[in-house]
């Protein structure tokens, strides 16, 4: 899990320092921030579902 932190931390600099479109970067980040919001409440259920 710290090392996809990682990524995302880089990634976020990456478009951060890139700088293009305005529009990628609104997108992307909230992009990132739903793929990583599902993921942690599937990862909340299993183990509501498992304990």
């Amino acid at each position: 899990m710290s090392s996809s932190h990682g990524d995302w931390a880089n990634a976020v600099r990456y478009f951060h320092g890139k700088g293009a479109a305005p529009r990628r970067t609104i997108h992307v980040p909230v992009f990132a921030i739903a793929v990583f919001f599902l993921s942690a409440l599937t990862i909340l259920a299993l183990i509501v579902e498992f304990s």
